[in-house]
């Protein structure tokens, strides 16, 4: 009688309908999200690091069909979409009213895509908290991939002295985007279990050896801020002891790691790990580094002060600043900070609504990292994402990482975390207006669509771009 029972019940089951439209809707935006954002992380870096426009043409129509499944309008606080809107918005009116026109408008398209993918990942969280662990997972894997996929080029070269470049074939850029993958790594190693640890260990010694090999100054001080915040976060944690013996077998690891690659069996002698950064302070002293970089400064002012309302235009800074700048001054056309490139590329137009984003960012990381750390309120692992994010905000701030689409896109991935993690558990908005919203997405949408057309046109016409830029960094 039992086993009959079993048999109607389960031949109910079976006859009760799936809901495939309602699981599509549920999983779908969130899934969109995953691929577009792996996109950005892994397949743009990989191709020149968002040089090799098709790349970023793809990520753009993949963040556009993740938008509008995601819908961040549903779950996020109106100010926070028509920010993104705004951004988005001013980064096209640039070129359509600035000095340059539409060269260099590829550079709008990225502050389009960065702002939406931040948007997009932020909505997910919200919405899905339990996908969270999948984009973590993401930013930590970066790290190891874009160091494996720079590593035959580093190896082949039969020098270990040599700066490691990765595929961003510079040494700055490389360095700052294998910082946050590191840190990450080293957070999931220490509050995970199994194989998310495991990777997490990779992520960090594979980030440490790329950092340190890299030659970046700016990018090693900064990575090792970050891991002294972590030793802080673990420090304060409910399980110190586990924790701290964790943080003790990664840096062991890590260190042996650096010091085992520079030599046998991958090269014919041993080098100091600090040998090429030594070479590079004997050649280029940090103060005359910081010089350059002041003279670059003021360079990206002065266009500016010229141009005040929308800028210079995307590409502007060397030809706007001829005339205006002392002979013996060096000019760049990066401003070498990530927040006076949008302030003389693209004005108060630009500037305003994307330096007003970065502030509540920023102030959003010290909130989480003083309840995490002092009131011990936030999840360790949230607060190292923060730190990480911190520390991109730290190097943007001395270099030209920004204008790498797969640095801005990781930027942007950090923002969407941080803002995420800022919201959850809070209610739906109840002021919302869903009409204006979908209205802001849509245009949005578009705006993406119109700068990855603009991407494709705009290499076609300039086929060599990637070239005369590198060329342009190493003769300064």
């Amino acid at each position: 009688m039992a086993n009959a029972t079993t048999d109607v019940g389960t031949r109910d089951r079976a006859r009760v309908p799936i809901d495939t439209v309602g699981l599509l809707r549920q999983y779908a935006g969130p899934l969109f999200a995953l691929v577009a954002t792996a996109w950005w992380l892994i397949e743009v870096t990989r191709a020149w690091a968002g040089r090799d426009a098709p790349s970023v043409t793809v990520g753009a129509a993949l963040l556009a069909v993740a938008v509008l499944l995601v819908r961040p309008d549903r779950v996020l606080p109106r100010t926070a979409v028509y920010l993104a809107t705004a951004v988005s918005a001013a980064a096209f009116v640039v070129p359509l009213t600035a000095p340059t026109g539409w060269t260099g408008a590829p550079d709008g398209a990225l502050y389009a895509c960065g702002a939406w993918l931040a948007v997009t990942v932020a909505a997910v969280l919200v919405a899905r908290p339990e996908a969270t662990v999948l984009l973590v997972i993401l930013v930590a894997a970066s790290a190891p991939i874009e160091f494996m996929s720079g590593w035959l080029s580093w190896w082949g070269g039969k020098d270990p002295t040599a700066a490691m470049q990765g595929t961003f074939y510079w040494h700055n850029p490389f360095a700052a985007f294998l910082v946050p993958g590191g840190l990450i790594g080293l957070a999931l190693w220490i509050w995970r279990e199994r194989v998310i640890a495991l990777l997490g260990l990779v992520s960090f010694a594979l980030a440490t050896v790329g950092v340190v090999y890299s030659t970046s100054r700016a990018s090693l001080a900064i990575f090792a801020l970050g891991f002294a915040l972590v030793v802080a976060v673990a420090a304060v944690d409910g399980r110190r002891w586990r924790a701290l013996r964790q943080l003790a077998v990664a840096a062991v690891l890590a260190a042996g790691a650096t010091f085992f690659v520079g030599g046998p069996p991958f090269f014919p002698h041993r080098a100091s790990p600090l040998a090429a950064t030594q070479a590079r302070t004997a050649g280029q002293s940090l103060s005359q580094n910081g010089g350059y970089r002041l003279d670059f400064w003021h360079q990206a002012l002065g266009v500016f002060s010229r141009h005040p309302l929308t800028g210079g235009g995307y590409k502007s800074l060397v030809r706007e600043s001829i005339g205006h700048v002392p002979a013996h001054s060096a000019v760049s056309p990066y401003a070498h900070n990530g927040y006076l490139q949008a302030l003389g590329e693209g004005g108060l137009v630009l500037a305003i609504p994307f330096l007003l984003g970065i502030v509540v960012l920023a102030f959003l990381c010290l909130r989480i990292l003083v309840r995490g750390v002092i009131r011990r309120r936030v999840a360790p692992e949230t607060v190292v994402v923060a730190i990480a994010f911190g520390c991109v905000l730290l190097h943007s701030g001395v270099d030209f990482d920004w204008t790498y689409a797969a640095d801005f896109a990781l930027a942007a991935v950090l923002a969407g975390l941080v803002l995420g993690y800022s919201l959850t558990g809070r209610a739906a908005p109840a002021d919302a207006k869903p009409g204006r919203a979908r209205a802001a997405v849509l245009a949005l949408c578009v705006l993406v669509g119109v700068g990855a057309l603009g991407v494709s046109a705009w290499v076609q016409r300039n086929g060599n771009h990637a070239e005369s830029i590198l060329s342009s960094a190493q003769r300064r």
